[in-house]
């Protein structure tokens, strides 16, 4: 690899191999390492900056080095602004596909609509908005689409921008993980292996479930066998 050196001294990495810096809080890692590795390197990054410090000393060099930078900072922590700053995010409604793919089947759909080949894999008022977006009728034949109309469907199909305005502030947060450990847990009573006469169900362990009702069944389920336990445990008591 190569350093980058000032007066004689590394100051940052100029590869993209994997490093390890440790050192005790307020030892200076930021202003001798990691600050002078953003500031000279050209490759992305991804940089977990609870304070913003480096994103308020090192984003608009960033740029300059032709990095998009993107700063998603929820709590107004970084003075960073940026003209392309604001965070954003880019969906794609057909997961496993990528642009190539889903512009061949458009382009061999023939006689078929977009509707119709969306309606397989999308909610149908979902397939129409995207078609919307992308300024095309989706009841029109494919065969009668347009390369221009045909690859901007597609775009959007593997990956719509959809920008973040804001948030709703820490009042309509949610804990979306952590929790206590499931190895502390009697999965077959859900008591503590830790603690006597305790009992832990739903959100308070340690298991993150998929939008859609996932953790509400394991709030049910731990619930019914965490007081089924109880019940138990006090009729022998």
């Amino acid at each position: 690899g190569e350093l980058f050196v000032t007066g004689g001294s590394p100051v940052g990495i100029g590869d993209d191999r994997h490093a390890v810096l440790c050192a005790g809080s307020r030892a200076g890692k930021g202003r001798s390492c990691l600050i002078p590795t953003l500031l000279e390197y050209e490759g992305s990054v991804l940089a977990l900056d609870p304070k913003g410090e480096l994103a308020n000393v090192t984003a608009r060099r960033r740029a300059a080095l032709g990095q998009r930078v993107v700063v998603v900072d929820p709590f107004g922590v970084t003075a960073a602004r940026l003209d392309d700053a604001s965070a954003s995010l880019h969906v794609s409604w057909l997961i496993g596909e990528d642009f190539e793919r889903v512009d061949a089947a458009l382009q061999g759909l023939g006689q078929r609509t977009p509707l119709a080949y969306l309606r397989e894999r999308l909610p149908e008022r979902l397939a129409r908005a995207v078609c919307e977006h992308a300024g095309i009728d989706a009841t029109t034949p494919g065969s009668q689409l347009n390369r221009d109309a045909r690859r901007r469907l597609a775009h959007l199909l593997v990956g719509t921008a959809v920008d973040i305005a804001g948030d709703r502030g820490f009042t309509y947060a949610e804990v979306t993980a952590g929790g206590v450990p499931l190895g502390e847990i009697d999965p077959a009573t859900m008591a503590s292996r830790t603690c006597d006469n305790l009992w832990l169900a739903g959100e308070i362990l340690d298991v993150d479930g998929r939008i859609g009702g996932f953790n509400f069944q394991w709030a049910w389920a731990s619930g019914w066998i965490a007081g089924r336990s109880v019940v138990e445990y006090a009729t022998k008591t």
